[in-house]
Order: structure tokens, then sequence, then C-alpha cells
């Protein structure tokens, strides 16, 4: 329902138009991409996540696609570039180590929901250079501060965002709680706040 929402969102901003290119990075469970997939507003998708994450979800992938031949995992340049003037192709994956394939792409939006939250800061500033590199439009919806498992602490506002034009900035409506279950209470489903607040940010990003 989140993505559901995300959608909505981006539809009001004027942000979902026909012959677009999506990127997602991070993507859990295929979940905008899946619903990216389903929409008559992108001409092409590209999903970046790590090798394990991608394997996972080609089997959902897959499930909402004719054929085979609109899944391409670009490992080059000259692959990517392919892939993106083939017709046929709908989705192309990318690995999160080869991300660079995406400088100059002529891609038109980036999503990223909850997973900048989980990379270190010269991670995040590596996608800011794609994102910038393209003049394309971010929506990033994560925590404002988040302590990483080796103690680094992750803040929102400490992304390079930028001369960036910032068109939306508030808390994310929809996505400060979460439902949790227990087979040990009669209360099975339960609403839950996550430990910090969440943020979303839509921005129009211009090369220098």
């Amino acid at each position: 329902m989140r993505h559901i929402f995300t959608f909505q969102l981006l539809e009001q901003y004027g942000c979902l138009q026909c012959d677009m290119v999506v990127c997602v990075i991070g993507d859990s469970q295929a979940n905008f991409v899946s619903l990216g997939l389903m929409s008559k507003s992108f001409r092409k998708v590209i999903s970046v996540n790590l090798a394990e994450v991608l394997l996972n979800d080609l089997p959902l992938i897959e499930s909402i696609m004719e054929d085979s031949e609109q899944v391409v995992l670009a490992r080059s340049r000259l692959e990517f570039v392919d892939a993106l003037k083939d017709d046929r192709v709908k989705i192309i994956l990318c690995l999160a180590n080869e991300s660079d394939l995406l400088l100059e792409q002529q891609i038109d939006l980036f999503v990223n929901i909850a997973s900048f939250q989980e990379m270190r800061l010269e991670e995040i500033e590596r996608y800011f250079r794609i994102v910038q590199s393209n003049n394309a439009l971010l929506y990033s919806c994560n925590r404002l501060q988040k302590r990483l498992y080796g103690g680094e602490v992750i803040n929102f506002q400490d992304y390079p965002w930028g001369n960036s034009r910032v068109i939306l900035d508030e808390l994310c409506p929809w996505h400060q709680y979460y439902y949790s279950y227990s087979l040990r209470s009669l209360q099975l489903l339960r609403i839950q706040r996550y430990e910090g607040e969440t943020w979303h940010r839509l921005a129009k990003f211009e090369s220098i």
C-alpha cells in the first residue's frame, strides 16, 4: 500500500508521464518495480540492487512479463545502452556494484524507498552523482537518522542535495508505522511506530 500511495503522490506532482524511464534503487521484493512494470507511465524500468536480491526478485518479475526477452541483466555500458534502445526490453537489471552504468543515460526519475538509510554515506553520494548526471528527478523516502551496524550515523539532511530544486519536503504520512504480529498475543496484528521518523523529498537535479 505504501508504494501505491507513492505512485499517487508522483502522479499528483506530474512525475508520471508516458514514455518515461524510471530507476528504482534498492527495491524490496520488487514492490515498486512490479507496479512500475504494470504502469503505462514508464517505457523502461531499471532495478538496481545486490545480486542476491535481484536473483530473488527475478521469478516475481518474470511472472508478470509476457516473455523472457523483456528482462535483461546489463553488465556493460554497451549492454545497457542496447537494452534502453530495444523496444522489446521492459526491465533492465543492474548490479549495485556496477551502478556507474547508469551515468548519463537519460533516466527521468530515480526512486529510493528505505534503502539509502541502509547505505554508507559514500555509497549514497555515488547514487546522487548518477542522478545529477541524468538531470533527473529523485524521490527519496528514508529515516531522518539511522545508526548502521558499524556505528556510522546516516542523516537524511547530509545527503548531497546540493542545488537541487526541492518540490516536496515533509514527513512521509504513510511511513511512520508498520504492522507486526505475534502468535503469543490475542492481538495478532499490532500497529507499531518505527524507531525514527521517516522523511520524503522530491527534488529535481541538474548536471553542473
